[in-house]
């Protein structure tokens, strides 16, 4: 079994449009091979375009029944308002119109500046564009069974505006000049070219326009809204996420009139739906952000995927089986049970390319997971650095981008679920912390809240080589980390082993990781003031220069409120130097030959290296 993009790619007309033959108007799906219909060429191109109409054989009709009420989604078509008579069409995106410059234009690419040509040559303004979906029956014809690179013979009268036949659609590559591009009605490009005109989403108004147009049933005009998504909702991936790949300019975006991927989707969902009939699975075709959904509302199970997502180019059926596979893994226990709360995030992707797509997808489950693996680690790669990093916080429901391609690869192969992912309580990493009583520390991270009182227990944390440890650490608000205190010595390789740790739900320790290998750099030194400068300005103000061990911190070294002075000096002015950033010049109303005391506070090293409070003060005569 296998699946491929099957679309319309024809241009075509709605039932009912009115094409001109010898003996009156016929309606297009009317026409029977061997049928008369008139058939114009161009006799000049010049200011106003001369057409010649004689009666020609139909050598080729066809087209498709209206589709089904209830049908999973429509074709997107266009609606053309136009001239006096305020006449209508509707057709495909593809259809080609004739304009008044001799050149023809896909209905998709029509502009409300545009002019239509009527079957006499004169031009016809177009009042009216609009984009919908498309539940009637379309047809074409055509009058020839080739194209032979000109217009001659294949132009129609078509409710009063000349269109090309279904041969000149076929073979629009070989029209050359003849064809004129565009943006097309849906792209941001086309909007922003008729923005000011627009009278609705994806509906724009000649500005002569003064009143609406009345559309038929059949054709349901784009809205822009969504279906409502609770904030409670589990998506695939974050909305900061989402925006990111829809704002990366290397994401090749298909336009709102592009359905392609949307059959694959439907089987998809029929395959999902024969294995969890419980859930509802829906596709919002106007959601602007590449995303998929799963929540409850109104005590029904509902999965939500974006059209959004499948106009992303390289996102395919198998990448759309891997998604939605995610989405009902949110609904159920590891084990496959119904789950009252939804799956953390990180433990949806591994089951849900572990378990799920396996049910769903059984024999073709190779395969599939394969593929999809592939279009959703090029999908994610267009995330910004920034947001590809989750939040350490909250590592299951928010985990990084990295440990969720981890996580989706061990549950495709079987393997473990990542400590990203909250498999077994695992001792992530260990870091050098902050000195604490002069003793150096190392603080430890792990992947699930950890039990209190067994954290605290010195005896389990055993260090080779042996050091005195004096203190373990824990913050009862962060349980994810404890810091060990103890005399550790620098450039000493240590390996500190873990045991009897449980999380505070009664997760078991990971035997596989419950050790780390550290190193602790050399300390900083501690900043001190190791002598002093006294001079006088130009004008004769006294000043004293203060001599630090380290360059100084900009910011704390001009901050005045940091020294205090004996006899009530005001200082004025604290002046890193330039050239020499260990040194800074005190200004204030120093009096001569008078003695002083300055003491320094809260000044830092530019490496950050705290003040020494033994050394930070200077005394010095002023001249």
């Amino acid at each position: 079994w296998d699946t491929r993009d099957c679309y319309c790619c024809c241009g075509c007309y709605a039932y009912g449009t009115p094409i001109a033959t010898p003996d009156g108007e016929k309606a297009i799906e009317e026409f029977q091979i061997g049928d008369l219909v008139s058939v114009a060429n161009l006799e000049s191109t010049g200011e106003t375009l001369r057409l010649s109409w004689a009666a020609k054989p139909v050598k080729f009709s066809g087209g498709t029944s209206p589709l089904p009420k209830g049908a999973a989604h429509y074709p997107p078509m266009i609606f053309l308002n136009y001239g006096e008579e305020r006449k209508n069409i509707i057709s495909t995106m593809d259809q080609l119109f004739l304009l008044a410059n001799g050149k023809v234009k896909q209905a998709d690419k029509l502009s409300i500046h545009d002019l239509l040509v009527a079957p006499d040559g004169t031009p016809v303004k177009i009042n009216a564009i609009k984009l919908g979906e498309y539940s009637g029956g379309i047809h074409h014809i055509a009058i020839s069974d080739h194209f032979t690179q000109t217009l001659d013979g294949h132009l129609l009268n078509s409710n009063g505006v000349v269109t090309a036949d279904f041969s000149v659609q076929i073979q629009t590559e070989q029209l050359g000049n003849l064809l004129e591009e565009g943006p097309a009605i849906g792209e941001p490009a086309y909007h922003e070219i008729h923005e000011q005109h627009a009278m609705g989403v994806h509906s724009y108004h000649h500005p002569d326009l003064e009143d609406e147009v009345d559309v038929p049933h059949s054709l349901k005009l784009y809205t822009g809204e969504s279906v409502y998504i609770p904030p409670t909702a589990r998506s695939f991936i974050t909305q900061a996420q989402g925006i990111d790949i829809n704002n990366n300019p290397d994401v090749r975006k298909r336009p709102l009139s592009n359905h392609v991927g949307a059959n694959d989707l439907k089987t998809v969902f029929k395959h999902c739906r024969a294995y969890y009939p419980d859930i509802n699975f829906t596709l919002v075709w106007e959601d602007s952000i590449p995303n998929v959904y799963a929540f409850e509302y109104l005590g029904q199970k509902q999965v939500v995927v974006s059209g959004q997502l499948l106009r992303t180019d390289g996102i395919y059926w198998q990448a759309m089986a891997l998604v939605v596979a995610q989405a009902i893994a949110s609904f159920h226990e590891p084990g496959g049970e119904p789950r009252q709360e939804l799956l953390p995030r990180g433990l949806a992707d591994y089951y849900g390319v572990g378990l799920i797509m396996s049910i769903v997808w059984e024999f073709y489950y190779r395969k599939t997971v394969k593929a999809g693996m592939e279009q959703i680690n090029n999908f994610l790669s267009y995330i910004s650095s920034e947001n590809q990093q989750g939040n350490p916080n909250n590592p299951l429901e928010e985990p990084s981008i990295e440990c969720r391609q981890e996580t989706m690869e061990e549950g495709a192969f079987g393997g473990t679920l990542p400590a990203c992912a909250g498999g077994l309580l695992r001792l992530l990493d260990a870091i050098p912390g902050e000195v604490v009583d002069g003793k150096p520390t190392i603080v430890f991270s792990f992947n699930f809240e950890l039990d209190e009182s067994a954290a605290k227990e010195m005896t389990n944390y055993q260090v080779e080589p042996t050091v005195d440890l004096t203190a373990v650490q824990v913050d009862s608000t962060d349980l994810f980390r404890v810091t060990l205190v103890g005399d550790f010595a620098p450039k000493t390789n240590y390996t500190i082993t873990v045991t009897n740790l449980t999380s505070k739900d009664g997760i078991a320790l990971d035997p596989k990781h419950n050790f780390a290998n550290i190193q602790l750099p050399l300390p900083k030194p501690k900043l001190k003031v190791t002598g002093e400068e006294v001079g006088e300005t130009p004008e004769g103000k006294p000043f004293v220069i203060l001599n630090f061990n380290e360059p100084l911190d900009v910011a704390s070294a001009e901050n005045l409120d940091n020294y205090q002075v004996t006899g009530r000096v005001q200082l004025t002015s604290a002046k890193v130097n330039e050239d020499d950033q260990s040194k800074v010049t005190l200004l204030g109303n120093f009096a001569p030959k008078t003695d002083y005391e300055v003491v320094v506070s809260n000044v830092t090293s530019a490496e950050g290296a705290s003040l020494d409070t033994e050394h930070n003060y200077a005394r010095f005569k002023t001249h």
